[in-house]
């Protein structure tokens, strides 16, 4: 039989969270009110623990568990639980709420007194009993110039086009609002249709808001309504910890897809192109010390499924950064592998492009200038462009890395390669041509003036120096041939070094020979003849 309010609740290895979720909606229900949670395939048990509760604490009368065959997403999901009950009004909830008292019953009245009103967002408090956004306005292309810039002026500029809305405790008709708690009208769901399941996860709520205006329907937000929202606890992604972190894949596929949607392939072009013109904008305060405000990898995340926008890979990852060793190195490379091709993007890991040209800039003592400073941001720049998979889009930014990496070594001689594995707050001293053609330079490495890393023979042109962490090359030094400088070495000045270093070495004179032993490595082959 249909009812009147049919709550869909949405859980996927948040049993907790939905179970807390349960009991704050328990002193809520009325005649005529059913809880349909949708367990979206945990595969972890959720769904049989969720059932236990509802049995043994009483709940079992107005909420039931319903199990989806597989993880397809929030728009899905709750699809799922909308066919699945004939009702006069939906209430969409994530499992990272607590209803408080009166709210349903607010939200109710909101629909009696609106009948106009096709979609009603409650007000959204966080765990702190803040203020939660929860209206905005709709994203456009030159949105993207305010979110990449982050800077107040281009906001002012182009305030029309700013998503975010201030706060009010009034209700009015936002352009849409976010799904972590919405009310929508039966009848909306018979003339608009269901969520659009192609977005895996986000967007999909500014998606049916703007289909639901399309035929007539008006947005309405709704404060009265008091819900507690925990700030992305049920997707790690938009949560107070986890906004730098990098997005999952769908996050962007879910983008391209709403862009592409309603303003084409070209208009997603656009807005990417856009943001990185923002970046620019918010690079120079970013260099002055300013954090940066964007998610790791973000520069090349955008462009995924540029060139097909409307399709989904559903949850498919993007690629991470490799599994880091203790105290946050890289894992060490090996003269038995490969020389880097350079077909993909070899910059650090964890950390993105803007904030990586930043970090160099500050371990250059601020000097834009310094060659140095110019020669790494070329080749950071070099790596990044690889991450771009759509060929005509990466042909534009390899022709800018060509050029600036021939002007970099027609002005100051400094041969740096991209293909070069290049670690983190690398510093590198110029007084004249430097060629630094090693296998990878590790982590808070200095090179100084008149360097040489490179091959010992033509012979062997893979045959490629490996450089370790927090190594010291002095002036005039030469590494050659397939060697390893072990972790805390010290090259002397003018030095030849041809054998492998082991960590903690002072070694100096040509050609190279251990003069004293800094400190003893774990592993590090210490000891008569093993030194150069």
């Amino acid at each position: 039989m249909p009812v009147d309010l049919a709550v869909i609740l949405l859980n996927f290895r948040t049993r907790k969270m939905t179970v807390d979720c349960l009991s704050t909606l328990a002193g809520e229900m009325e005649p005529g009110m059913r809880v349909v949670v949708v367990d979206n395939d945990s595969g972890d048990g959720s769904a049989d623990e969720i059932e236990v509760a509802l049995h043994e604490r009483g709940w079992s009368g107005w909420a039931s568990v319903l199990r989806s065959p597989g993880n397809r997403g929030f728009a899905a999901g709750n699809n799922l639980g909308i066919r699945s009950i004939e009702a006069a009004a939906y209430l969409l909830l994530n499992s990272d709420t607590l209803v408080l008292p009166g709210a349903l019953r607010s939200l109710r009245e909101a629909m009696r007194l609106h009948p106009e009103a096709g979609i009603i967002g409650s007000g959204l408090l966080t765990g702190g009993g803040d203020p939660d956004h929860s209206c905005f306005r709709i994203p456009a292309p030159p949105s993207e110039l305010i979110r990449g810039a982050n800077t107040g002026f281009v906001t002012r500029l182009l305030r029309r086009y700013d998503p975010i809305l201030p706060h009010t405790d009034q209700p009015f008709e936002p352009d849409w609002v976010g799904f972590a708690c919405v009310l929508v009208r039966g009848e909306v769901v018979r003339t608009v249709g269901l969520l659009d399941d192609g977005f895996f996860m986000y967007f999909e709520d500014v998606d049916y808001c703007r289909r639901a205006a399309a035929k007539g329907w008006k947005v309405l937000y709704w404060p009265a309504a008091k819900v507690v929202h925990l700030q992305g606890a049920s997707s790690k992604v938009t949560g107070d910890s986890g906004w730098r972190r990098r997005a999952p894949r769908y996050f962007y596929e879910a983008r391209s897809r709403y862009y592409a949607k309603f303003y084409g392939r070209i208009g997603l072009w656009l807005a990417n192109l856009l943001w990185s013109l923002g970046r620019l904008v918010a690079l120079p305060r970013e260099l002055l010390g300013r954090p940066p405000s964007t998610r790791e990898h973000e520069a090349t995340d955008i462009w995924t499924n540029a060139a097909n926008p409307m399709s989904t890979t559903q949850a498919t990852p993007l690629p991470r950064p490799v599994p880091r060793q203790e105290g946050g190195e890289d894992p060490a490379p090996s003269h038995d592998a490969p020389l880097p091709t350079g077909s993909t993007n070899a910059n650090p890991g964890g950390i993105g492009l803007f904030q990586l040209i930043a970090e160099d800039y500050r371990t250059h003592d601020r000097k834009l200038l310094e060659p140095g400073f110019v020669a790494i941001a070329v080749h950071r720049l070099g790596n990044a462009r690889m991450s771009v998979r759509f060929k005509p889009l990466r042909a534009p930014l390899t022709v800018a890395y060509v050029y600036l990496f021939t002007v970099v070594n027609w002005l100051w001689g400094i041969d740096l390669s991209y293909t070069v594995k290049l670690g983190r707050r690398v510093r590198i001293w110029h007084h004249g041509g430097m060629v630094l053609g090693a296998r990878a330079i590790g982590n808070d490495v200095h090179i100084r003036h008149n360097t040489t890393l490179g091959i010992l023979s033509r012979s062997d042109p893979s045959g490629k120096p490996i450089i370790g962490n927090r190594v010291d090359i002095g002036v005039g030094a030469c590494v050659l041939g397939p060697v390893t400088i072990g972790d805390d070495s010290i090259i002397g000045a003018n030095s030849l070094v041809i054998r492998h270093v082991p960590s903690g070495s002072v070694v100096m004179g040509v050609p190279a020979r251990q003069a004293s032993l800094r400190m003893e490595s774990p592993g590090s082959p210490v000891g008569p003849g093993a030194g150069t």
